[in-house]
């Protein structure tokens, strides 16, 4: 299977335009009568997830989702899968991040990082920054990588940039003001070398989430800590620039400061 997945009871492997579903408490019990999903026009199933504390299996591939729902019987007897997006949806799972608090997961897709709790907000969490995500190098879609820290309300996205096929940005999205496009914040951070993982680690020393990160070659492992004040032990970079805020969608006003625009 290209990826296999948990569904309450049940487990779940991918196969191409099949998605075999295992009998209940019996995760290798399977069947090619009784066992199999096949989507409509034989779709390619490239992920499926459930949410937290949801009753449905949601489907997905590339610029599509759906979802189904277990009836307690054999999957041949579930319902057709039900259309969710016709637009929207995963090449790869590692494109999904599930470890995240409440009923939702978060799911990068071309257009942009979104919030998915069952349905797909009308904008991504990332819309305002939409002309600096259409530098990902989707080619490389491999290589994104997505952590959540629910304790810190912040989301990690390393993405790969340009011509790179290994990560080398890292888009930092902080939701502690909501899960809309207009109320989280976000920060990009451009690395001078590439990447390979991304993990938020509980330290024991500390006590505290911080996220490591993993290189893609030959080095070191790194960390973020909250309780330092350097920046790879030189002073921060206090270069900074706003986010955009586009005509009438929120409240904004250019002034001079200086001779600054």
């Amino acid at each position: 299977p290209s990826f296999v997945v948990a569904y309450g009871t049940r487990m779940c492997y991918g196969c191409g335009s099949t998605l075999y579903v295992s009998q209940q408490n019996n995760p290798q019990q399977i069947t090619a009568d009784q066992h199999a999903i096949v989507m409509p026009n034989q779709r390619v199933i490239q992920a499926a997830f459930p949410l937290p504390g949801g009753t449905d299996l949601f489907l997905s591939g590339d610029r599509w989702t759906a979802r189904i729902t277990d009836n307690s019987d054999v999957p041949a007897t579930w319902s057709e899968p039900v259309g969710i997006s016709k637009a929207l949806g995963v090449a790869l799972p590692n494109l999904i991040c599930q470890q995240s608090s409440g009923g939702h997961v978060f799911i990068v897709t071309e257009r942009g990082v979104e919030f998915f709790d069952g349905q797909f907000a009308q904008k991504p969490l990332t819309y305002l920054c939409s002309d600096v995500w259409a530098s990902v190098n989707w080619a490389a879609n491999y290589a994104i990588q997505i952590v959540d820290d629910p304790m810190e309300f912040k989301l990690y996205v390393g993405v790969p940039t340009g011509v790179s096929t290994e990560p080398n940005a890292l888009w930092v999205i902080d939701y502690q003001n909501g899960l809309t496009f207009d109320s989280c914040d976000i920060s990009i951070d451009v690395f001078p070398a590439s990447f390979s993982a991304l993990g938020v680690i509980k330290e024991i020393a500390s006590g505290e989430n911080n996220l490591w990160i993993g290189p893609s070659a030959a080095g070191n492992m790194v960390h973020f800590d909250s309780s330092t004040t350097e920046d790879s032990r030189v002073a921060i970079n206090s270069w900074w620039q706003s986010g955009l805020a586009r005509g009438a969608e929120l409240p904004s006003k250019m002034i001079r400061v200086g001779a600054a625009d």
